[in-house]
């Protein structure tokens, strides 16, 4: 398997190899003319825009070595050429016997090759150089490391190497949390270099407030991913506390960025929640119940014994929101030294999957904290209800659903009716008090039933025998039919006669009754 230079393996690895090869006399096994057995490396050194780089001194050495032992037990200089004008280079070496790791015998020796690019010659100040992400070590080299065993006799392999040209830009951090001395923090870059991509960290002190500019190295002509990391307590791993700003940085435009601080302590993080009953049965048409608390506290209470989150006196405000719909609600706010607070709220979807909720954590005109929760939407046999449920009397008082996240679309839904022994429902998009325009009310209210029909039950088709309903008046127009294994609908015109216009509804009934 061959490694990179740049993963937390691979540069020991390289720093190991850098060692040995330096350290210790190469036997020079340098091949006049390549053989039918010869394996073949050959590639390109450019930078931005495919541009090639020359003169590039590329090497590969053998090395062989013992597990916990300092210095190499043999080392080899295979081969050696030069970039051209074009950036390619090509070369041919011998796979030994001895450098063929036998596993049975050779269970404690280690026996790679080093390919190498010396690119010192580049000027310092217009490249990306190693030194540049490598934590400052002086050796301008790029180091892969193949086990001799990923490079067959008779192969031919390739290796493209980036190096992209540098400009260092100012980035700004704005943190308007309580910020703890533990906490070490760092500004990161990931940008393409040599083979792959690598992140380059520049540490950085923060406070309260904005801070900075700290100059961050970035590649010239290409895709910056810039993002304020912290290694929370001093110890572990890195970890992103803003977004990641995407970044193509040109040698003459000005730069500037600002990063947020999203990092906060435990005692100002909430979370979100359906209560225990919406959990085991969430539909389309059902009311679902949310609320938030605090982290770490009891997540199965009774909606009206919930505590108020401590957490959200942090914030100026809360939104609650959720994937594919375009409104929100506030559930939190804080103006003028008075709070709004819902403990829980409810919502009506009117979708049949699976879908995240999200509450959005707002400070200072930003968001400051925001978590998730996947509301797991089940679909029934129509619109929420299965036709089994229960059976109700044609006198049985609507329903009229609102959501908060789709505001204007109201549908009155009549969920299950009976007539001469069958079972039956409707759909109806409510009509708005004072509508005027009532033919762009129909027209409205087609469109959107069908949208609805679509998502529970697929495309509709145009045709279909009314006799297969037992419950649909014959004077209506069918104007779309869906079907499923156990529920048939139908979307249709009919003249009202308290109405001066065609009322637009959804019919449906079991598929088998």
């Amino acid at each position: 398997m061959k490694r990179g230079l740049f993963t937390c393996l691979s540069i020991t690895s390289f720093f190991l190899s850098t060692l040995f090869l330096s350290g210790c006399k190469k036997e020079n096994d340098i091949i006049d003319r390549p053989s039918p057995a010869s394996i073949t490396i050959k590639g390109k050194v450019y930078t931005a825009n495919g541009q090639p780089l020359s003169n590039v001194k590329v090497t590969l050495d053998y090395f062989e070595s013992a597990y916990l032992v300092p210095m190499p037990l043999k080392t080899k200089h295979k081969a050696e050429c030069t970039t051209d004008v074009n950036g390619r280079y090509k070369f041919c070496f011998e796979k030994r016997d001895d450098e063929i790791l036998q596993e049975e015998s050779d269970m404690t020796i280690r026996k790679d090759y080093i390919l190498s690019f010396d690119v010192s010659k580049l000027k310092s100040t217009d490249y990306v150089m190693p030194s540049d992400v490598n934590g400052g070590e002086p050796d301008e080299m790029i180091n892969y490391t193949y086990q001799t065993g990923d490079l067959a006799k008779s192969g031919n392999y390739d290796k493209n190497i980036y190096i992209p040209k540098k400009r260092w830009i100012d980035v700004s951090v704005q943190s308007v949390n309580l910020l703890s001395s533990k906490d070490v923090y760092g500004i990161n870059n990931t940008i393409s270099y040599g083979d792959g991509d690598i992140s380059v960290m520049t540490p950085v002190t923060l406070q309260e407030g904005v801070c900075g500019p700290f100059k961050i190295l970035c590649a010239v002509n290409d895709s910056n991913r810039i993002s304020l990391q912290c290694l929370r307590g001093g110890s572990g791993a890195y970890e992103p506390v803003s977004s990641v700003e995407r970044f193509k940085a040109n040698n003459s435009d000005p730069a500037d960025i600002c990063l947020f601080n999203s990092y906060l302590s435990s005692d100002t993080r909430f979370r979100l929640y359906m209560t225990s009953e919406s959990a085991k049965d969430a539909a389309p048409f059902r009311m679902v119940q949310f609320y938030a608390s605090d982290i770490g506290k009891q997540n199965d209470k009774d909606p009206l014994h919930l505590d108020f989150p401590l957490s959200f006196a942090y914030y100026d405000s809360i939104v609650w929101g959720a994937k594919g719909y375009p409104d929100t609600e506030t559930v939190y706010s804080k103006v003028q030294g008075r709070e709004k607070r819902l403990l829980s709220w409810g919502n009506y979807f009117f979708g049949n999957k699976p879908l995240y909720t999200y509450l959005y954590g707002y400070k200072n005109g930003r968001i400051a904290y925001t978590d998730s929760l996947l509301t797991d939407i089940k679909p029934k046999d129509f619109l929420g209800h299965d036709w089994n449920d229960r059976v109700g009397e044609r006198e049985q008082t609507y329903t009229v659903y609102h959501s908060q996240l789709l505001k204007g679309v109201n549908f009155r839904y009549e969920p299950l009716l009976q007539a001469d022994g069958h079972l039956y429902s409707t759909v109806t998009l409510n009509m708005p008090n004072g509508t005027e325009d009532v033919d762009a009310y129909v027209k409205d209210a087609k469109e959107k039933l069908i949208k609805l029909m679509n998502l529970h039950f697929g495309k509709a088709v145009n045709t279909v025998d009314k006799k297969l309903f037992h419950c649909l008046s014959p004077e209506v127009k069918v104007i779309a039919y869906w079907q499923t294994a156990v529920t048939r609908a139908v979307l249709v015109e009919e003249k009202q006669e308290e109405w001066p216009y065609m009322e637009v509804y959804v019919h449906a009934e079991p598929a088998k009754q």
